[in-house]
C-alpha cells in the first residue's frame, strides 16, 4: 500500500505540471450556414461582423514619370490621334508631336497630373457579438473569454466596374504588433508519506515498533514563448483583395485593419490649358492677341466610371467559444468549441464625388442647357472649318480663376467689342455654336464660373 501511494502521488504531479497549452479540451466544431446580407439588413445576431468604416482617396505622390501616345490603350490612342490630327494638319508637325510627353506626375508641363490612378486607404472594421443575456446558458451561449481567432476576407469589385482595377499593394496593417514573451515558469512539489504503528514506535529508543516512508518530488517547467499578436498576409488581383488574419493566444481579432492599395480607372485623354502670362511688365492685362495658352493632354477617368463603386465583401471566420474555464485570463484551462461561418455583403468602396478629377471647365451659370455642360470651348483657327471644338479646361480652380480674371479685366477697344476673342497661338473662344465676343463676356461677367466637367448624381 505504501508503494502504491507513492506511485499515485508522482503520477498526479506529472499530470498537473503541464500548463502551457492552448486549451484543456475541445468539442466538435460547429459550422453555421452561409449568410448573405441584403442592404440594410440587421447584423445583431452575427457572431462576427465586418464592414468598411472608411475609404480615403488621394492622388499618388509625384513620381517624375511621364507618358506618351504609345502608353495608351487602343481607345485612348484613337482619341489622342483624333485630337492631334485636328490640331496639326501639317505632316511634319504631326509626326514631331507624336512622341511628345503628354502627362507628367511631377507637376511640370502645364501642371497636368495623372487623374486615373488613386491611392485608396480602406479601413475594415471588425467586431463580435456580446449577448450578455446568454451567459451561463446554453453550450453555444456567450462567455467574456470568447474571441475571434481567424479571419479570411475578400473584397471583390462588382462586374459592372469593368473599367476599374486594383494595381498595387502598398500596406496592410493593424493596431497589433509583435511581442516576445520571455519565460513561462511553472514549479510544483509534492510530498507523500505512509506509516504503520504508534507514534511512539517511530522514535528511536522508544517502545514498540513501526515503519515510515517519506518522499518528495518536484518538477520545474520553463518555456520560451515568442509570437506575433496577429499574423497577417494578403494577396491582390485586378478585381479583388484577399486578406487573412490569425490571432494567437489571448488575442481577439476584433478591431480595425487598414489596407492601402492603388486603383486605376480606364483612361480618356483630356486637353488641359493654362494661361502663360496675363499681364505685361507694366502690370496691364494683355490683349487677346498677346495671350498664349499652353496645352497638355492629361488622362482622366472615363465618364462611365464616375459613379459609386460597389464591391462584395465576403469573410470566413473561426469563433472561439469558451464553454468552461472562462473565469481565468489564461486559456490553457478552457474547454472550447469552435464556430465557423461565412458572411457576404455588398459595400460601397468609393463615392462618385471622390473619383471626380479636379480639372475645371468654364460656363455661364445662367445656362443650364445640355445637362449643365454647355462649356466655353477652344477652336483652333489654323485647323480649318472642319475641326471640332474642345472644352476650355484647366488643371485646377486656381488656373481657371486666373483665366477668368484676365477675361473680364482686359481693356477692349469699343470697335472690337462684338468681334471674336482670338488668342495669340491661333485659338479662338467658342460658345454655343458661334465665336465668343467681348461684349458677351461683359454682359455676363458676373455669371462666369468654373465647374467640374463630370456631374456626380450619387
Amino acid at each position: 500500500m505504501i508503494k502504491m501511494s507513492i506511485v499515485l502521488g508522482l503520477a498526479v504531479l506529472a499530470a498537473a505540471c503541464g500548463t502551457v497549452k492552448r486549451y484543456s479540451s475541445v468539442d466538435s466544431t460547429q459550422k453555421e450556414k452561409p449568410v448573405f446580407l441584403a442592404e440594410g439588413a440587421g447584423e445583431d445576431d452575427l457572431r462576427v461582423r465586418m464592414d468598411i468604416s472608411d475609404s480615403r482617396i488621394s492622388d499618388p505622390a509625384p513620381s517624375g514619370s511621364s507618358k506618351n501616345l504609345w502608353d495608351l490603350q487602343n481607345e485612348g490612342q484613337k482619341q489622342l490621334l483624333d485630337i492631334l490630327t485636328q490640331r496639326y494638319k501639317d505632316n511634319d508637325k504631326f509626326i514631331d508631336i507624336l512622341n511628345n510627353q503628354y502627362l507628367s506626375d511631377d507637376g511640370g508641363g502645364g501642371g497636368a497630373v495623372d487623374y486615373v490612378r488613386k491611392n485608396v486607404r480602406i479601413v475594415f472594421s471588425i467586431s463580435r457579438w456580446h449577448p450578455y443575456g446568454l451567459m451561463l446558458g446554453k453550450r453555444d451561449g456567450f462567455s467574456p473569454a470568447d474571441r475571434i481567432e481567424y479571419l479570411k476576407y475578400r473584397l471583390t469589385l462588382d462586374d459592372s466596374n469593368s473599367t476599374i482595377k486594383f494595381t498595387s499593394w502598398n500596406r496592410y496593417g493593424t493596431a497589433y504588433g509583435s511581442i516576445n514573451i520571455a519565460d513561462v515558469n511553472f514549479q510544483q512539489s509534492l510530498s507523500t508519506s505512509a506509516g504503520a504503528g504508534s507514534a511512539a514506535g517511530i522514535i528511536t529508543g522508544g517502545s514498540g515498533s513501526g515503519a515510515l516512508v517519506s518522499c518528495s518530488a518536484s518538477k520545474s517547467e520553463a518555456q520560451k514563448v515568442s509570437y506575433r499578436y496577429i499574423q497577417l498576409n494578403g494577396s491582390i488581383s485586378n478585381k479583388s483583395l484577399q486578406l487573412e488574419s490569425e490571432g494567437t493566444r489571448e488575442v481577439d481579432l476584433a478591431g480595425n485593419v487598414t489596407a492601402d492599395v492603388t486603383m486605376e480607372f480606364d483612361a480618356f485623354p483630356e486637353v488641359l490649358y493654362s494661361l502663360s502670362k496675363a499681364k505685361n511688365d507694366s502690370g496691364i492685362f494683355l490683349q487677346p492677341g498677346e495671350v498664349h495658352l499652353s496645352e497638355t493632354v492629361a488622362l482622366v477617368p472615363k465618364e462611365t466610371t464616375i459613379h459609386n463603386i460597389r464591391a462584395m465583401l465576403t469573410y470566413d471566420y473561426a469563433y472561439r467559444h469558451v464553454e468552461k474555464g472562462g473565469k481565468t485570463f489564461y486559456e490553457w484551462d478552457d474547454k472550447v468549441k469552435y464556430v465557423t461561418g461565412t458572411v457576404s455583403k455588398e459595400v460601397t468602396l468609393m463615392k462618385a464625388k471622390d473619383i471626380l478629377p479636379p480639372f475645371c471647365c468654364l460656363k455661364f451659370q445662367c445656362d443650364t442647357s445640355i445637362h449643365n455642360k454647355n462649356f466655353i470651348k477652344i477652336r483652333n483657327l489654323a485647323a480649318g472649318l472642319g475641326v471640332q471644338e474642345t472644352n476650355l479646361a484647366f488643371a485646377n480652380q486656381s488656373a481657371a480663376n486666373t483665366f477668368i480674371t484676365w477675361l473680364v479685366s482686359y481693356k477692349c477697344p469699343p470697335g472690337e467689342l462684338n468681334q471674336p476673342i482670338k488668342l495669340k497661338n491661333g485659338y479662338a473662344l467658342w460658345y454655343n455654336g458661334s465665336f465668343l465676343s467681348r461684349q458677351r463676356i461683359l454682359d455676363n461677367q458676373d455669371q462666369l464660373a468654373e465647374i467640374f466637367q463630370y456631374d456626380s448624381k450619387d
